[in-house]
């Protein structure tokens, strides 16, 4: 392995940088292993949490992580500190999604050494506190731990959590979508949000304020290595308890009193966290935190809270300005096509489905296909709806997709789902007419002898489906015929009407590859073969000069 590390080294270039650091994780993956002790002769640490003689809850931890060593490099990563610990269920309750609840959160402080090393076992903790002794002592109990230790020195501080939204959520109903809503604890305090209805992903947009929340230690140690946040989501059931969704963890901004509350550190921006379900992940939440403390005179000195609060749900304080994103308002155009290879739900076929659409708590619905064998497309083309998002593209929520089957007695059942994650394709950014413009003046079409037809090609990459065809003709109308079913669609300034614009209209394939125009007052047959005929999805561009 030396010798071909060695090599590795020698034979690193411009051209083969990606391949030879991909060797290099791969050599560090093997040596992480190699170090690793296969079976280690020191048992594991069990923490049990008793109630009534009964073990309730347990977590156990390796031993090899609380070992002490005078080196630093040769010590476990969680010995002498304070670790936060989330207890489970023992036995076979432990497993699956009843095992991913956190049954008690403990903080607990580990060190295991050898007995030469006793001096150094509290040389961890924050400091401030003072040793309560045992009433016996004698040769044999130098050194020993103290029966519980009193810190006399505590700060008091006031979290704010900002709770913007969630993203690609784990679905937990039948129904393909969730009622989620987020709980999160800090210390010994525990606060929800709002509950958000059949989305997956929510927009809270709600501040939870912490009051009264004492820390133990020095300041300074605070300010560098706060507690840890628990942010847990949950699925609210009409019936029964809260179904478990996924965790996420995340550390707050401390201002101390001393400090201004002024950039860059303050306010704190959005950020995303990583949501877990067991050991996969199941989302993103975005959000701030900020932990301020309170001098000794009071919270006057703290930022002031302001804003609104939601006369419908209660005191429900938003995310402060400065913290939200702005916001945008947008339109979602959706043009429904059609549904291919729909497979059997609970040994039913698909007979009368619908699409869903739904971004930001926003959507819209497709028009029920009456019979899905007969004719697989939608009767109605074109829908939107709309939707404020951040302008900052990245913060934008994603676009899900839901399919479902209109059974008997009002019945729905999820056929499938989708999540288009990135919106930024599908964004438009209107372009400057000058610089696009036609090259080809109108008096070079104009000299063209009556009846001729002008066949131009755009210099941009066509699909096989695609093809642009120019006619000459008196009057300047844009229009866009989508030939789907062998039905006429016109788009004339971004709305879509059907044989609406120009009554008696006509433009249908036939055999043989012509594509018959029959407009009023011109007529012809221009030659467009463009692959596929019988395909029911052909766009066809055409544009009247």
């Amino acid at each position: 392995m030396a010798q071909q590390s060695k090599t590795l080294r020698t034979n690193v270039k411009r051209t083969t940088l990606k391949d030879k650091l991909k060797q290099a994780y791969n050599f560090l993956h093997k040596l992480r292993f190699l170090v690793e002790e296969p079976q280690h002769s020191i048992p594991e640490v069990f923490i049990w949490m008793l109630s009534n003689n009964k073990r309730v809850a347990y977590a156990r931890m390796m031993a090899k992580d609380i070992l002490y060593s005078p080196l630093d490099d040769q010590r476990g990563k969680d010995c002498a500190k304070v670790k936060t610990l989330f207890l489970r269920l023992p036995g076979k309750k432990g497993f699956g999604s009843a095992g991913w609840t956190v049954q008690a959160k403990l903080e607990c402080y580990f060190w295991l050494g050898l007995s030469k090393h006793r001096r150094d076992f509290l040389c961890g903790l924050p400091n401030g506190y003072e040793q309560r002794m045992a009433k016996e002592t004698g040769p044999g109990l130098l050194n020993v731990p103290p029966v519980s230790l009193i810190y006399k020195e505590k700060q008091l501080f006031q979290l704010r959590v900002h709770t913007y939204q969630a993203r690609s959520l784990f679905a937990a109903d039948s129904t393909g979508l969730s009622d989620p809503f987020a709980r999160v604890i800090f210390s010994t305090h525990s606060q929800a949000t709002e509950v958000i209805q059949e989305t997956l992903c929510p927009t809270w947009d709600q501040m939870l304020v912490f009051e009264g929340i004492e820390l133990f230690g020095e300041a300074q140690e605070l300010r560098d290595d706060p507690p840890i946040i628990v942010i847990e989501v949950f699925d609210q059931d009409t019936v029964g308890k809260a179904d478990f969704m996924g965790r996420a963890m995340a550390k707050p901004t401390v201002k101390m009193s001393n400090e201004k509350y002024e950039p860059p550190r303050f306010p704190p921006q959005l950020d995303y966290y990583q949501i877990y379900r067991g050991y996969t992940t199941a989302g993103e939440l975005l959000a701030a935190f900020e932990l301020l403390q309170i001098p000794t005179s009071g919270q006057g000195s703290l930022p002031a809270i302001a804003g609104p609060t939601d006369a419908e749900h209660g005191a429900i304080l938003p995310v402060p300005f400065g913290i939200r994103p702005v916001l945008s308002k947008y339109r979602i155009e959706i043009l429904f096509w059609g549904l291919r290879d729909l497979k059997r739900i609970q040994l039913v076929t698909v007979d009368r489905p619908r699409v869903d659409i739904e971004c930001a708590g926003k959507g819209v619905q497709s028009v029920v296909i009456p019979s899905y064998r007969q004719n697989p497309n939608f009767s109605m083309l074109v829908k939107h709806f709309e939707v404020d998002l951040p302008d900052n593209e990245l913060l934008h929520p994603p676009l899900n997709i839901r399919v479902v089957d209109c059974r008997a007695f009002g019945r729905y059942t999820l056929v499938g789902t989708h999540t288009v994650n990135s919106l930024r394709k599908f964004i438009h950014r209107p372009q400057d007419r000058k610089a696009t413009a036609n090259p080809r003046t109108t008096d070079q079409l104009t000299r063209l002898p009556a009846g001729d037809v002008l066949l131009y090609m755009e210099d941009v990459p066509l699909k096989k489906t695609e093809t642009i065809v120019k006619l000459d003709a008196v009057s300047k109308i844009c229009a866009c015929c989508l030939v789907g079913a062998f039905d006429v669609y016109y788009h004339i300034s971004g709305c879509v009407y059907r044989n609406a614009q120009y009554p008696g209209s006509q433009c249908l394939w036939d055999q043989t590859g012509e594509l018959s125009v029959q407009l009023v007052g011109w007529s012809g047959t221009v030659s467009c073969p463009v692959g596929n005929l019988d395909a029911l999805f052909t766009h066809v561009f055409i544009v009247y000069w």
